[in-house]
């Protein structure tokens, strides 16, 4: 991707230390997503925001802050108050980002869920963050969503009130569905957006003021590779800023390096980039030390687009994020002193064989030249005298590959299947 090239980095390479300050010659915005929400709809009022093809609809800035405030303000008499959590389980429709906008402009912080999602998975993470509210989709594909709901919450279906209280979602007081059809126990959302007076929806605009841009407004769910996901709170000033830039990097920081327009091919293909305005960029050892440029370790970052923590998980955070700000992002990595950057792995994937640093990834491809493999995966199994150790795998391996050439092959010797 393209963005305008930063002249104003400041480099520490005097002292030839994997630290790179990238100062920026534009100041950073500090406003809310509510704000900038407005002043677009005020520059570019007929200007299309969104365009829908398969649902045929189009809406301008103008009408999506008009669709916005409306649910913003029927949220509000539904009884959401600032800093609720707003659930919403879409897939890519008209009615997300006007979801998304409503929460923003009533101070409330969206948590934006996988349509793909289990009925546990839903379960998990509306729990995770004690949503107080569930704004979905009438279907996703052949995924009913209020079938699924009901293996969370079978007393729906006989539910007289448009209310929910469950003991396996104690904090869901509301569950709101984009659909003509009326679904016991849940309220549709184009009646929400017909609840509020004019006078409510337009005093929306007047409770702007109140929304710090330094608080939380929407949360994400991470992967969750390396264990259930964890949910990362964002701030509007993180968003706002990245929008301006950008689109996302990881979820625990906005955006790191980019391509830039006149970069050469080598770079492009070989790096991850260059560090963006307003980011400062280090690379530590173990002891979290900084250590020479060139040279593998892990990569922090520190600025306005690193997240606010995880969600209800102090130690998660105090693990990722520290009190002077700098973020580990897990990455293996290698920075230059053009603040051009390499990823060599992740942490967590390296296997420490007694002091030896073993990474799956430079395996796995040179496994991969093998016409007769297809696929490899590097896992460490335990060792009582090195710790991790891949012990006598490379003869079985080839076996198995070359009976089977379509094999799916893992350097843990108890997963050696064939598939």
């Amino acid at each position: 991707m393209g963005v305008k090239k930063n002249k104003s980095v400041q480099e520490n390479s005097d002292s030839g230390l994997s630290y790179v300050h990238s100062v920026g010659k534009n100041p950073l915005v500090y406003r809310t997503i509510g704000q900038q929400l407005k002043l677009s709809a005020q520059a570019n009022a007929q200007r299309e925001a969104f365009v829908f093809v398969e649902e045929n609809k189009r809406f301008t800035y103008e009408q999506l802050l008009s669709e916005a405030d409306r649910l913003a303000a029927g949220f509000q008499c539904l009884g959401l108050d600032k800093g609720d959590r707003v659930g919403i389980l879409m897939p890519n429709v008209s009615a997300w980002p006007i979801t998304m906008f409503a929460a923003a402009r009533a101070g409330l912080i969206s948590v934006s869920l996988n349509p793909t999602y289990t009925p546990q998975e839903i379960q998990d993470c509306l729990n995770k963050v004690s949503a107080k509210a569930l704004v979905a989709s009438e279907k996703f594909g052949s995924k009913i969503y209020y079938d699924q709901l009901l293996e969370i919450l079978p007393e729906l279906s006989s539910c007289n009130s448009k209310k929910v209280q469950s003991k396996r979602l104690p904090f869901l007081s509301t569950i709101i569905i984009d659909s003509e059809k009326d679904y016991p126990g849940t309220v549709r959302l184009r009646d929400v957006m017909s609840l509020a007076t004019i006078h409510q929806i337009n005093k929306i605009e007047s409770e702007q003021g109140d929304i710090s841009p330094d608080s939380g407004c929407n949360i994400q769910m991470t992967s969750g590779f390396t264990g259930p996901p964890k949910a990362v709170l964002l701030s509007h000033n993180c968003l706002v800023n990245n929008c301006h830039n950008v689109t996302m990097g990881i979820s625990e920081c906005a955006f790191i390096f980019a391509s830039l327009p006149d970069d050469e091919d080598e770079k492009i293909i070989d790096t991850v980039g260059y560090v963006f305005s307003h980011l400062e960029a280090k690379v530590i050892d173990n002891e979290g030390k900084i250590i020479p440029f060139s040279t593998p370790g892990e990569l922090c970052i520190r600025g306005y687009s690193t997240m606010m923590g995880y969600w209800g998980d102090e130690e998660q955070t105090r693990n990722i994020l520290g009190s002077d700000g700098w973020l580990k992002t897990g990455d293996y990595f290698i920075l230059e002193p053009n603040g051009y950057g390499k990823i060599i792995g992740r942490i967590s994937d390296i296997i420490t064989k007694g002091s030896e640093k073993i990474f799956p990834k430079e395996i796995e491809s040179l496994l991969g030249t093998f016409p007769a493999i297809e696929e490899a995966y590097v896992v460490g199994v335990p060792d009582e005298h090195w710790g991790e150790e891949l012990n006598g795998i490379c003869e079985k391996l080839l076996r198995i590959s070359s009976e089977n050439p379509t094999v799916c092959i893992s350097l843990n010797p108890m997963e050696c299947r064939e598939s």
